[in-house]
């Protein structure tokens, strides 16, 4: 009888022992995070960078208000001739640019539209944003896609918008994709649908790769398995708008709208942060 209750007793004190280390466990965890959210927000609020286009210290974002506004300006109100093409800003031209002209890469393209030139000022912040993962750069971007893309469509229904996909083994070894970072920060803050319909089967980077090798690359990229369920359930879209970084050739463009209308999607527009020109 005596062995049976120290038995008991045993049982009921390793068992509080076992719930108390449990509860102290789930409270630290509880303010781990509390600390790390807590820092991020701080260091949002109140850490100073400096304006990636004019230099000036601004306050939790990379861009500061006066630069802003100028570049929402210059979205709406562009005096710009543009290439009916590939975007690209007219020099001498007539409707369509000499890159064009002698190679029309983006033929499956149904509109290009690049917001800004990878040139200048530009090129330092895209390198900030992918190569020094300056993050807090996708919260401008994104807000730059959303007023181009309510310019383009003039208030009607913006289509979903399908992200290029990246290439293998980038978000291992980087730990995050900018273009993907982008499209959920769209959905996030304006409510846009985001369809992730493309896979990259390619291992080796597009900047990597010469001009021969990256017009030949339309097998690196197939439908993913979330088109075959999201066909399944709301049947295929017929507009998208193929978001992509920085548009060089337009080779990786227009694969994935090759692949897009070879599955039926009969308009694919092209929205790109930066274009080289």
């Amino acid at each position: 009888m005596e062995k049976y209750t120290f038995w008991k007793i045993g049982i009921k004190l390793s068992t509080e022992i076992t719930y108390q280390v449990v509860l102290l466990l789930c409270m630290l965890r509880i303010f781990y995070n509390i600390l790390k959210f807590g820092n991020v927000f701080l260091s949002f609020i109140f850490s100073s960078e400096t304006c990636v286009r004019c230099g000036k210290v601004c306050f939790g974002m990379p861009v500061c208000d006066e630069c802003r506004d100028i570049l929402k300006k210059e979205i709406f109100f562009r005096r710009e001739r543009f290439c009916s093409v590939c975007g690209k800003v007219l020099l001498s031209e007539d409707r369509v640019c000499m890159s064009c002209r002698s190679r029309n890469v983006l033929k499956n393209c149904d509109g290009v539209y690049p917001i800004f030139s990878y040139r200048l000022w530009n090129k330092n912040m895209v390198f900030d944003w992918k190569m020094n993962g300056r993050r807090s750069l996708t919260e401008f971007f994104s807000d730059m896609v959303y007023l181009t893309l309510h310019k383009i469509y003039e208030g009607k229904r913006i289509p979903a918008i399908v992200p290029v996909p990246p290439h293998k083994g980038k978000i291992r070894r980087k730990g995050w994709d900018q273009v993907e970072d982008l499209c959920f920060s769209i959905h996030r803050k304006y409510g846009l649908s985001v369809l992730y319909l493309l896979d990259n089967y390619s291992s080796e980077q597009q900047k990597k790769k010469n001009l021969k090798k990256r017009l030949s690359k339309s097998a690196s990229f197939r439908l993913s398995l979330n088109f075959y369920g999201i066909k399944k359930r709301n049947g295929i879209p017929k507009e998208v708008i193929l978001i992509d970084d920085v548009i060089t050739t337009g080779a990786t463009v227009n694969s994935c709208a090759t692949v897009l209308k070879n599955a039926e999607v009969i308009k694919v527009n092209v929205l790109s942060l930066f274009i080289v020109d």
